[in-house]
């Protein structure tokens, strides 16, 4: 039964393009424009604010500068999404941080980054799962 779940959690991390070796990996957006390493508390806290912070470059992997990213949180199987309307900061060079990052219960959440940068449109999807 364990070995079935680390399966299925494992299976879960690669499909959402995310290394399985910790808190952080690479994820390459839907139509590949951009990636994203994503570094987050782990676990992710329960019914606490915090920061993630996302190293975002283009797909030939130049830093992505002044992008507009739009933070969306669900909870499918809840069918409600995050208690709070996070906000992207941009800290220079690619780097930025998502603040205002709340989940208010444990199981499985999808969290979206909606990219743009210049006339470049794309989402990046993370899913994970909150013990």
């Amino acid at each position: 039964m364990v070995r079935a779940a680390v399966i299925v959690a494992l299976t879960a991390l690669v499909g959402a393009g995310l290394a399985a070796a910790g808190p952080s990996g690479t994820i390459v957006s839907q139509h590949g424009s951009f990636r994203a390493v994503i570094t987050k508390p782990s676990p992710v806290p329960v019914e606490q604010l915090h920061s993630w912070k996302v190293r975002l470059s283009s797909k030939s992997g130049r830093a992505v500068v002044h992008a507009r990213i739009g933070i969306w949180g669900d909870m499918p199987a809840h069918g409600h999404g995050m208690p709070t309307k996070p906000r992207a900061r941009e800290l220079g060079a690619g780097r930025y941080s998502l603040d205002g990052m709340k989940f208010q219960m444990p199981g499985a959440w999808v969290v979206e980054l909606r990219v743009a940068s210049g006339k470049v449109r794309d989402v990046i999807r993370l899913r994970f799962t909150i013990p």
